[in-house]
């Protein structure tokens, strides 16, 4: 059974004998007889480990609803060493709104990035969502893909999905990394 068939069962709840496991090795890892910087060594130094490799193609950030208006400005707050910059969606379903502490490492100048980005995570100061009435406007932050970009996904991963089938892998989708 190849690595994919047997992650695929795991996931539908059928008997591989074992329960698969995909580990990440960090490109600065050497790993002796494969260079772990080059994404075909890598599976192979996977396969060969006994582990299930999974091969990540990243995809666009998701796009807003034409109808959502989007407004980014800074505050000084006072409790805080480092001002805050807020971003606020006001969608049909309601107004959402996060806030970000702009610390010295702040990556992004005066703006917010798209929901899901690492980086935001250890600079929170107000969250996105703080309710459930908060769901109904998240979810015109994240429209599907149309064709067109569907097509370009595949396009600009097409020697991953090659090297997905050559070695039956899996591939997974990664949003903001």
């Amino acid at each position: 059974m190849k690595s994919k068939e047997k992650m695929l069962s795991v996931i539908k709840e059928g008997d591989t004998g074992h329960i698969p496991c995909s580990i990440y090795f960090n490109n600065n890892l050497t790993v002796e007889g494969y260079d772990l910087s080059k994404l075909e060594d890598k599976i192979k130094a996977y396969l060969e480990l006994g582990s299930e490799p999974v091969i990540d193609v990243e995809l666009p950030l998701p796009k807003l609803h034409d109808q959502v208006r989007v407004k980014v400005w800074e505050e000084s707050v006072q409790s805080e060493k480092y001002p805050i910059l807020y971003k606020e969606y006001v969608t049909p379903e309601g107004t959402i709104r996060q806030g970000e502490k702009k610390t010295k490492d702040w990556l992004f100048k005066k703006d917010i990035p798209h929901p899901g980005n690492d980086h935001t995570t250890s600079n929170l100061y107000e969250p996105l969502i703080k309710d459930d009435n908060d769901i109904k406007a998240l979810r015109y932050l994240w429209q599907l893909p149309d064709d067109r970009d569907i097509k370009r996904i595949y396009e600009k991963n097409r020697d991953k999905f090659a090297l997905a089938e050559k070695y039956g892998v899996l591939t997974r989708a990664t949003i903001g990394q």
